[in-house]
């Protein structure tokens, strides 16, 4: 039977960057590092962060209004926009933008 790699929740994955604290800030300080680096599209072309971030909020549905800051569905998007945004910087091997520790490692262990 093939042994299953243990997945670090987002919250995981950024404990181990060095990410302590209020969720809250923890959030802010992830979106605003992200809106600094450039990703790559699709077809292989550079992706400013700014773009990716407006693309994973419009996914989300924020061409709408959003619920009042602050609120349980408020929360529940921030929460589902992090973990998108995370996902894909892991991806792209770029999570170290977002560590606030020199020496803070993302990669799960077995």
């Amino acid at each position: 039977m093939a042994k299953r790699k243990k997945r670090l929740s987002v919250w995981g994955v950024l404990a181990r960057l060095g990410h302590t604290g209020d969720q809250d800030d923890i959030i802010q300080h992830v979106f605003e590092a992200t809106s600094r680096v450039t990703l790559r599209s699709h077809d292989g072309k550079p992706l400013d962060g700014d773009n990716f971030l407006c693309a994973v909020f419009d996914s989300l549905g924020s061409n709408k209004d959003w619920p009042a800051c602050g609120s349980s569905d408020w929360e529940r998007l921030r929460q589902d926009a992090l973990r998108r945004v995370v996902a894909r910087l892991a991806r792209e091997g770029l999570l170290d933008c977002v560590a606030v520790s020199p020496t803070a490692t993302a990669t799960p262990k077995d």
